[in-house]
C-alpha cells in the first residue's frame, strides 16, 4: 500500500490508524493484531477496503475520469438531491461511482453515513475524497512505471525475440516509440505498418521511415495501433478482424492483475495471494481492463493517448466497435 498522507476522520464503522475522530470507533473495537493474509479481503478494515476501492477505480472503471468527481456527482445523485438536473457528463460521473462501489458494496452505508454527518464539514468530507484520489493516481503510476520497461511483451515469443536496438530504461518517451526502428511497427495504425519494411529488414530505407526519422511523421489515433491485431489478421475491409487478439495484450493485462512475473508464461491455476486480481477479487477480464491495459501501455511509448478514450471498446467474446465508450460507461 503506499505511503499516503493521514487519513481522513472516517465514517462510523471505518477504521483507520490516523488519531481518533469522534465518528471513528474506539480502539477496543478493533479486530486484535493478525498477520496479514492478503488472499482474505474480509481481513481488511473499511478503510483499507476504501483505498483498495479506488486503486481499482483506474483499472476497471475508467483511468480518465477524476474520482473526486465521481464521489460528487454520485454523493450527490445517491443521497443528495438526485440526478435530474445532471449533465450527461455527470451523470457519466454518477454511473461510474456505481461501478466503483459495486467492487465493495459493504461500503456504501458507512460512506453515506460520513457523507451525510460531513454536510456541515465539508472540509473533512474533502480529505477523505483527497485521500482516495491519492490511491487511485498511485495505482495508475505504478502501473505505468512497471509497464514502461516491459518492451518484449511485444515481441511475438519473449523467450527468443529481443528488442533491437536494445532501450536503456533512462531513455525518454520518445526514444521508445516512433524513433526506434522496431517498436514503431506496434504503435502506427496497420494500414501504415504494412507500407513499412518487414520487422526482419528494419534498415530498409522507406518514405514513412524517412518521415520517421525526419520528424515529420504525425502519429494517427483514428486507426488502432497494430499491436492490438492478430499478425497476419489485418484486412483493411474488415477491421474488426483479428482486433484485440495481439499477443502483448494478454502480457499486458497479465503483468497488471497477476504480476510482472506471470506477465508472458501466465500464473496458471494458482494466483499470487498478493496480486491486485486477488486484493480487488477480480474473477474475469472486463472491456474496461482491457482498454485500461491498452491505454497505460501506449502512455509510455507516445503522447496523446487520451485521444483513445473515445474510440476503445470491447466485448467479452470479442471487440464491440461502439464510439465513445469510455464516455458512456
Amino acid at each position: 500500500m503506499p505511503d499516503l498522507p493521514p487519513p481522513p476522520p472516517a465514517p462510523s464503522g471505518v477504521s483507520s490508524s490516523a488519531p481518533a475522530a469522534p465518528t471513528v470507533p474506539p480502539a477496543s473495537s478493533l479486530p486484535p493484531a493478525v498477520k496479514r493474509r492478503y488472499d482474505e479481503i474480509s481481513l481488511m478494515n473499511a478503510f483499507e477496503r476504501l483505498i483498495s476501492a479506488s486503486k481499482h477505480f483506474p483499472r476497471g472503471v475508467n483511468p480518465f475520469f477524476d474520482i473526486s468527481l465521481v464521489m460528487t456527482h454520485g454523493t450527490e445523485s445517491n443521497w443528495g438531491e438526485g440526478s435530474s438536473s445532471f449533465t450527461d457528463k455527470e451523470l457519466r460521473y454518477a454511473a461510474a461511482f456505481d461501478k466503483l462501489f459495486a467492487v465493495a458494496p459493504e461500503l456504501l452505508d458507512p460512506i453515506k453515513q460520513f457523507y451525510l454527518e460531513m454536510a456541515e464539514k465539508p472540509e473533512q468530507w474533502e480529505r477523505l475524497v483527497t485521500t482516495m484520489r491519492q490511491a487511485a493516481t498511485s495505482a495508475r503510476t505504478s502501473d505505468t512505471n512497471g509497464l514502461k520497461h516491459k518492451l518484449l511483451y511485444f515481441v511475438p515469443n519473449p523467450t527468443k525475440h529481443v528488442i533491437y536496438p536494445p532501450v536503456s530504461t533512462h531513455e525518454k518517451k520518445t526514444d521508445r516509440g516512433l524513433s526506434h526502428p522496431m517498436l514503431r511497427h506496434f504503435i502506427i495504425g496497420y494500414a501504415d505498418r504494412l507500407k513499412l519494411p518487414p520487422l526482419v529488414f528494419p534498415t530498409v530505407n522507406s518514405p514513412i521511415l524517412q518521415n520517421i526519422s525526419a520528424g515529420k511523421y504525425k502519429l494517427l489515433y483514428k486507426p488502432y495501433p497494430s499491436f492490438l491485431y492478430a499478425d497476419d489478421s489485418y484486412n483493411p475491409d474488415v477491421l474488426d478482424g483479428g482486433l484485440l487478439r495481439g499477443d502483448a495484450i494478454p502480457r499486458f493485462l497479465r503483468h497488471i492483475w497477476l504480476g510482472p512475473q506471470y506477465a508472458i508464461l501466465g500464473a496458471g491455476k494458482k494466483i499470487s495471494k498478493t496480486s491486485n486480481a486477488s486484493l480487488h477479487n477480480v474473477k474475469k477480464v472486463t472491456p474496461e481492463m482491457i482498454c485500461y491495459a491498452v491505454v497505460q501501455r501506449l502512455d509510455t511509448l507516445c503522447h496523446g493517448t487520451r485521444r483513445y478514450r473515445g474510440r476503445m471498446a470491447a466485448g467479452a467474446s470479442g471487440l464491440v466497435p461502439t464510439a465513445g465508450f469510455w464516455w458512456r460507461n
